[in-house]
């Protein structure tokens, strides 16, 4: 990180070389990993299919992510009932505040569809 600090031209190419190599071991020893990972002559199917599921995230999420303050009306709400209770109330009139933004038209649907054809299956 020196090099983005001086700016020199032999402190950049000293970066980018670390850079080379870090990466080059990086790539190395990732492939390392899971080829022992999935090397079939110690796994079973089953330890092959717990394995993809891990790394690939085909399993439910384990982690699970929380709210710990929220500001609603210019309060900061931090007990998890009171979270819940106002995202909950500005969940259930999400619906009332669309519909009441919508104008209503007198219009009818019929009047912007073509005519049907006469000969038409549908």
């Amino acid at each position: 990180m020196k090099w983005f600090k001086s700016k020199k031209a032999a402190d950049e190419v000293a970066y980018k070389e670390y850079r080379r190599v870090y990466n080059r071991t990086l790539r190395v020893a990732e492939a390392d990993y899971y080829q022992r990972q999935f090397d079939t002559k110690t796994n079973t199917i089953k330890q092959l299919w717990a394995n993809l599921n891990k790394i690939y995230s085909l399993s439910k999420s384990s982690c699970k992510n929380t709210t710990s303050k929220i500001t609603d009306s210019n309060k900061i709400l931090t007990s998890a009932k009171d979270i819940s209770n106002c995202f909950n109330n500005y969940f259930c009139s999400v619906g009332s505040k669309l519909s009441a933004a919508i104008k209503c038209s007198d219009n009818e649907y019929l009047k912007y569809c073509d005519k049907p054809t006469a000969n038409s299956m549908y």
